[in-house]
C-alpha cells in the first residue's frame, strides 16, 4: 500500500477529534482517541464512534440514541432501544462536513450516556 494513499486518509480520521471539539453544535468534553490495529475509536464514557482506514477511504460508524435517516448512512442496525450503530464512508476531507459534525456531536452525548 502506497503512504500517498494511506496518508491523506490518516490525516483524515486524525481531523475527527479536533472537529468535534471546535464544533459551534455543541460544547463537547474531552475525546479519548484509542488506536487499535484495525480502526481508531472514538470515546468519552463508553466508546460512540470509529473509523477504518481502507485503501482510498475511511469507513466508520456513530452511535446514536435514535434511529437517524441519511442516505449517507450505508446500514443502521438497531443494537438497543438506545443504541442505533450508523455506518458511513468517507472518500475525501470534503466529505467530512457540518452533517457528520452533527452526528459525532450527537454520537459523543451518547458516549457520555445522556441518553440513559
Amino acid at each position: 500500500m502506497s503512504s500517498g494513499i494511506v496518508r491523506p486518509h490518516l490525516a483524515l480520521a486524525h481531523e475527527i477529534p479536533a472537529l468535534l471539539v471546535e464544533s459551534k453544535k455543541s460544547t463537547l468534553g474531552p475525546v479519548i482517541v484509542n488506536r487499535e490495529k484495525t480502526r481508531i475509536a472514538f470515546q468519552a464514557r463508553m466508546s460512540f464512534a470509529a473509523v477504518t482506514l481502507k485503501r482510498q477511504r475511511i469507513d466508520g460508524h456513530v452511535v446514536l440514541a435514535r434511529r437517524l435517516a441519511s442516505p449517507r448512512f450505508r446500514r443502521i442496525e438497531t443494537i438497543s432501544p438506545r443504541n442505533h450503530d450508523h455506518t458511513f464512508r468517507l472518500i475525501s476531507l470534503d466529505d467530512l462536513n457540518e452533517e457528520v459534525i452533527t452526528w459525532l456531536a450527537e454520537a459523543y452525548q451518547v458516549g457520555e450516556q445522556c441518553h440513559l
